[in-house]
């Protein structure tokens, strides 16, 4: 095993990230046990890539033993960033999604040691079979994307998480397995997508495994004692003295990175076997899991080096590394550097006592540097946003270097590159840009040292520090903004066929903005005014406008929707949104895509009087209920077992509450109660696992979840009952409402029910049969209780208008 990634993790969040030549980010080595680690890292590349579908599909177990127990070079390809799926820390979903989850996955590689890449493909939520999978993506798109990467990175084996016939469950899963089959037979081929090898050359890597576990199949263990070349056993519970850890160890950190889908686990020790089933090529990775692949050798140049580095040699170390510099693979180059830095104890920094600064506007950073081990090291220059300052000067042993570089921030925006451009299918990017998996900070120092006559370099991102009283030091990345950057006050407008007014913000990042704001509205749609100047007074400052939007005439009698496009006049360049995602196992990120605000007109009735939500895993119901005319409020711990209830006409609980809420076991006697007396109890979706607090739903625990969904969101809608009261008023329910859904029907469908309850529609996925279980309502005294997995989550904050129908029936409906 290499090193203890629990510690060195922290690390890397503390003392900045360099990029290397694959797109990956890595620290410098500081530490006998990190340093140990880059030493093994400069051996001939024996590589692995694993191959799945989502952030938390990989098997960290492997990663982890592959690149701290055998100094395996391993990568994992992710074919989506994992927006489609839900969110259990936040309100996030869609994009926002993705980048948590692709932070997520950095910091498990952090821990686990491995690479990280993705394709350009879109996370669209649950596909039951490949081929849906494949042709929504298009599949020839995501198939030359992992020829990229194969190319790119090289590996000498191919792991899949899944296999090819389908026992993965999801589509996205299967297909995973298929196009990593496929690409190893095309990565080779200089005809098959020959546009790439202007940046890489052609590949072939040896062999195809597929990664089984034993709690998929128990008979592994004897199928590889029969034929281990064939079906290869690992242990991956190895113990390393140095560090103090296991390969399980550090796997079970990994995986609980993955925070946002609660896949929290605890710690794993001990025997823990891992299998790899040939798939095709040729056989060699048993000589891995054996140690018997001559490359787990080394250069024979290492073992001097890292003994240096063990008894504190460190001018010798550093004698013996830069002599390694012409034997080094070209993409290992960079490492040459950040271990020589490590040797040297640097510490290198880029302050700034801001935390943004607008695009092209001047700011003051302060260049930090600091040798920390007694060795003779030089400053030659340093580099901030392409201008370079030269010095020349020895450094002094554990003394802080700092200066002040003046600059204008001709710099990229500080938000996610990938998000630019997304058609819900894929995330278009340039090709040279596809194997990189983060952005590379905006602003950063590049400082240049000699050491004798050798030179090295180091990078160091800008970032903004402050001082908690509680937590001490917080830091995060300095952010690059525009001018300015607008917010409306909802995700979609509703006009029942009247005109209505939305609040614009505007904030001006810039005390020197000066602009005139245009909008680019629906066909039969007018907005007024149709510019507003905007003129700055001061950095920071938020200025509010009223907007009226008047829809067609016509949309009083049907429905009319589109897209209100702001832009900036008379360039015509788009407008962008402003908004942060800041958690504390990911860094903190600023996002400002291109802005727009969805329109809507339809016919809706809602009913007066409050409803009252009830918060789960987190979800933006409630706040389009109160667009759409409903007083909402929402239920805090002590209304839930104190208040009155019976003074809410209905009752709304948001998504995952009976995974996330200890109170509503409490509050459950209390809520039938109020459903007894006359009220209305909406459930919507809960996940049938560990973690449902009630193992049934309902009055007399009538109601179970089971698993079933409907993933084709255009699946059609039969009506178990047309002239149900909840189907007719105050909206008439009909074939219409089901049109223009997003991503899918509904997840986490009842699978069984009592004979008072009653279901309401059926649908079902491509050869599958009828799914009854999306709408279940039971009468339960004077009220009305309903467990819903339709996704109302996904629905209402798209502005579906059959959806907010729907809904509003079950809020007001009497049966």
């Amino acid at each position: 095993m290499r090193t203890n990634l629990l510690l060195y993790s922290v690390l890397c969040f503390a003392l900045g990230w360099t990029h290397n030549l694959q797109g990956q980010t890595e620290s410098i080595p500081l530490g006998l046990e990190a340093q140990i680690a880059a030493v093994r890292k400069l051996q001939p590349p024996l590589r692995v890539l694993y191959v799945a579908a989502h952030p938390d599909d990989e098997n960290t177990r492997l990663i982890a033993w592959l690149s701290q127990g055998r100094s395996v070079e391993t990568a994992y390809l992710s074919l989506t960033r994992g927006d489609g799926g839900q969110n259990l820390i936040g309100p996030q979903l869609g994009p926002e999604l993705g980048v948590i989850r692709t932070d997520e996955l950095m910091a498990a590689r952090s821990i686990d040691g491995g690479l990280q890449y993705f394709t350009r493909a879109v996370d669209f939520g649950y596909s039951k079979n490949p081929e849906e999978s494949l042709e929504h993506w298009g599949k020839d798109s995501v198939l030359s994307d992992v020829v990229w990467v194969i190319r790119h990175f090289r590996p000498d084996y191919i792991v899949t998480r899944f296999p090819t016939d389908g026992r993965g469950g999801h589509g996205h899963h299967t297909a995973s397995a298929l196009l990593a089959e496929e690409a190893f037979d095309l990565a080779g081929d200089p005809s098959a997508y020959p546009g790439q090898l202007r940046w890489v050359k052609p590949h072939q890597s040896k062999a195809v495994y597929w990664n089984n576990s034993p709690w998929w199949d128990k008979t592994l263990a004897d199928q590889s004692k029969a034929n281990p070349v064939q079906v290869v056993e690992v242990e991956v519970g190895d113990y390393d003295i140095v560090s103090g850890t296991s390969c399980n160890e550090l796997a079970s950190l990994s995986r609980s990175m993955h925070k946002s889908q609660g896949f929290g686990i605890p710690m794993a020790r001990g025997e823990m076997k891992e299998y790899l089933i040939f798939r095709k090529g040729q056989p060699g990775i048993h000589a891995i899991a054996e140690g018997q692949d001559p490359r787990l050798l080394g250069h024979p140049g290492l073992s001097g080096l890292e003994n240096f580095i063990r008894t504190g040699q460190t001018e010798a170390a550093l004698q013996g590394l830069f002599a390694l510099r012409s034997q080094i693979p070209q993409e290992s180059a960079h490492r040459i550097d950040l271990l020589a830095a490590g040797l040297c104890g640097v510490y290198a920094g880029l302050r700034s006592e801001v935390k943004e600064v607008v695009q092209n506007e001047e700011i003051s950073l302060y260049p930090e540097l600091m040798i920390r081990a007694q060795t003779d090291v030089q400053l030659v220059s340093v580099e901030v946003l392409g201008k370079r300052d030269l010095y020349n000067k020895s450094l002094k042993y554990n003394v802080l270097w700092s200066d002040t570089a003046r600059r204008e921030a001709r710099a990229p925006l500080s938000s996610p590159s990938w998000l630019e451009d997304n058609d819900g299918r894929l995330y278009h990017r340039s090709q040279a840009l596809r194997a990189i998996p983060v952005d590379s900070a905006s602003v950063e120092a590049v400082f240049h040292l000699r050491w004798g006559v050798e030179v090295f370099s180091v990078r160091a991102a800008a970032e903004y520090r402050w001082t908690d009283r509680v937590q001490g030091e917080l830091k995060q990345p300095l952010s690059v903004v525009p001018p300015a950057t607008i917010a409306f006050d909802r995700q979609w407008v509703y006009s029942s066929g009247t005109p209505v007014n939305t609040v614009i913000s505007v904030q001006c990042h810039s005390g020197q903005f000066h602009g005139n704001l245009g909008f680019e509205v629906p066909e039969g749609w007018t907005v007024q005014p149709k510019f507003i100047p905007i003129d700055a007074g001061y950095a920071g400052e938020i200025q509010q406008y009223t907007l009226s939007l008047i829809p067609p005439v016509q949309a009083r009698n049907g429905l009319s929707q589109g897209v209100l496009r702001p832009y900036w006049d008379p360039s015509g360049s788009p407008v962008r949104g402003f908004s942060e995602i800041d958690y504390a196992h990911i860094p903190h990120r600023t996002l400002f895509v291109p802005t727009q605000l969805p329109v809507r007109a339809f016919a809706l009735e809602v009913c007066t009087g409050t409803i009252g939500y009830i918060e789960g895993a987190g979800d933006e119901v409630a706040s389009v209920l109160s667009e759409l005319g409903f007083r909402v409020e929402v239920l805090d711990e002590t209304t839930l077992l104190e208040g009155n209830l019976n003074r809410y006409t209905a009752i709304v609980a948001g998504i995952r509450a009976y995974n996330t809420r200890e109170v509503l076991v409490q509050a459950e006697p209390r809520l039938l109660e109020y459903v007894r007396q006359g009220g209305t109890y909406v459930v919507q979706y809960n996940t049938n696992g560990s973690d449902l607090k009630l193992p049934k739903l309902g009055p007399e625990a009538s109601i179970a979840i089971g698993r079933e969904r409907v993933s084709v969101e255009t699946a059609p809608v039969r009506f178990v009952d047309p002239e149900h009261p909840l189907l007719l008023e105050p909206n008439r329910i009909g074939p219409a409402d089901f049109e223009g859904w997003a991503q899918e029907r509904g997840l986490y469908f009842a699978s069984d029910w009592d004979a008072q309850s009653q279901p309401l529609l059926s649908w079902s996925d491509p050869n599958e049969p009828a799914r009854l279980g999306g709408l279940i309502v039971r009468p339960y005294g004077k009220g009305i209780y309903v467990y819903t997995g339709i996704s109302f989550f996904r629905q209402l904050p798209s502005g579906v208008p059959g959806a907010c129908r729907l809904m509003a029936n079950l809020l007001c409906g009497e049966l």
